[in-house]
């Protein structure tokens, strides 16, 4: 794995470099999904016409994530150098505006640790239409990514060894998946802070809480903390939020579903993207338009949802269970609850 530095540009106010879009053709989508990738940010660079010019790069959209996320959870120097949380400002990673403040750039460096021979660059995954019956899968034994897993949804990721958490991501079935339900109950007047007990109420350490429950393996744990939290609710109102439908849920013969972390979901749209399987290609697996809620606390007020359009990933107000339209009609968040086996 590659390491990276980086190097903080501290003059404000940069416009993305290049208004024609850097990836064209039938590959174009699949080409975005992985321009997003820790290790992509020099590729991109250059597309930019910004040759790597002592190897320092503009930083990819995972690779600005990790940067951020070590910010906030260490006690490096560079906590002096970016402003974070309520003060926090914009940075560059890919083609976006903002109007409140102007746009930073912060450049980085990857390099290998020494003697370490980098793996290379890993293959597309094959997730065929409908995913790929095997045995081995279903009885939980063996899975490759694309595989129907124990409780008949597609397996989209695979962590190469057994971990705390398991070995194998597994979606569940599109017809599991549930529509209109908030990730928290609100009482009249009781939002945000008011809304007690708050997920994580020491201040001190929420930061750190909230990058750590954003990360591949925390939905499982998310899920139970959120649950915890509505232990007063009796259970149709529990039922009636993101985390108590995929807690309670009984799908394809199994009961350990979850509602999936942020980086989670993030990994099952993409390698949806990737394999021509979302909204734009054969979309086998059922998606919906709009929302979908993660387990992943933004703040005390939000949480992490991911628009099933094209993979951006966004905050929005617990209490929400939809968007209202133009037309009068109504928009509803979406529940696609996953689970971890092997």
């Amino acid at each position: 794995m590659e390491a990276f530095s980086a190097t903080l540009k501290k003059r404000g106010g940069f416009a993305w470099p290049k208004s024609a879009p850097l990836f064209t053709g039938p590959d174009a989508k699949a080409q975005r999904i992985e321009a997003k990738a820790l290790g992509a940010g020099r590729l991109n660079t250059d597309l930019l016409e910004r040759p790597c010019i002592d190897c320092i790069f503009i930083p990819s959209k995972d690779e600005l994530d990790a940067l951020f996320n070590f910010v906030v959870t260490s006690r490096s120097a560079l906590n002096s150098a970016f402003v974070t949380g309520m003060n926090g400002e914009p940075w560059w990673n890919k083609g976006s505006s903002f109007t409140a403040k102007p746009m930073r750039l912060a450049y980085v460096n990857a390099f290998a640790p020494k003697g370490v021979v980098l793996p290379p660059k890993p293959p597309r995954p094959v997730v065929p239409a409908g995913g790929r019956m095997s045995a081995d899968c279903v009885e939980g034994r063996s899975c490759q990514v694309g595989d129907i897993g124990p409780g008949g949804g597609v397996v989209f990721y695979d962590a190469g060894k057994t971990e705390s958490w398991g070995r194998y991501l597994e979606a569940s079935p599109a017809s599991c998946q549930k529509s209109g339900l908030t990730w928290r109950i609100a009482l009249p007047g009781k939002r945000g802070t008011k809304q007690l007990p708050m997920l994580y109420p020491t201040w001190a350490t929420a930061a750190r809480q909230r990058i750590e429950a954003k990360r591949l393996g925390m939905g499982k744990a998310n899920t139970a903390l959120v649950i915890k939290q509505h232990k007063g609710l009796p259970q149709t109102s529990l039922d009636a939020t993101a985390a108590g439908y995929a807690n309670s849920l009984v799908c394809g013969g199994k009961d350990d579903w979850f509602l999936p972390s942020k980086d989670e979901l993030d990994t099952l749209y993409n390698v949806l993207a990737l394999t021509d399987n979302d909204l734009t290609g054969n979309n086998s697996f059922g998606f919906t338009r709009g929302f979908y809620w993660t387990s992943s606390e933004y703040n005390n007020e939000t949480a992490w949802t991911q628009l099933w359009v094209d993979g951006q990933q966004f905050d929005r107000e617990k209490w929400l269970n939809g968007d209202p339209r133009k037309d009068g009609g109504f928009n509803p968040f979406h529940v696609r609850p996953i689970r971890a086996f092997g």
